[in-house]
């Protein structure tokens, strides 16, 4: 079977509401645990600037939506 995380991310949900929110999905596929944070890291940095890329906000907001992004996709990642 082969897995994919899919990571909802709903880092434009703190900007335009949840019809902007992106899906990023993440392959598990051959990947070690450190592989699969990292890209889930990098996938929430990402998303969370392309949400936030034509609207001052503090970092402490864009600090915020990448948390909780890297949360909602870790607890996909455990349920599956």
């Amino acid at each position: 079977m082969i897995r994919i995380l899919t990571a909802a991310a709903i880092a434009a949900a703190f900007v335009a509401g949840p019809a902007a929110a992106q899906t990023l999905r993440i392959s598990t596929v051959g990947k070690s645990a450190e592989q699969v944070q990292t890209e889930i890291r990098a996938a929430a940095r990402q998303a969370c600037a392309d949400a936030f890329a034509n609207i001052p906000t503090p970092l402490e907001l864009q600090s915020a939506c990448r948390r909780d992004v890297e949360r909602k996709a870790e607890t996909q990642l455990k349920a599956c």
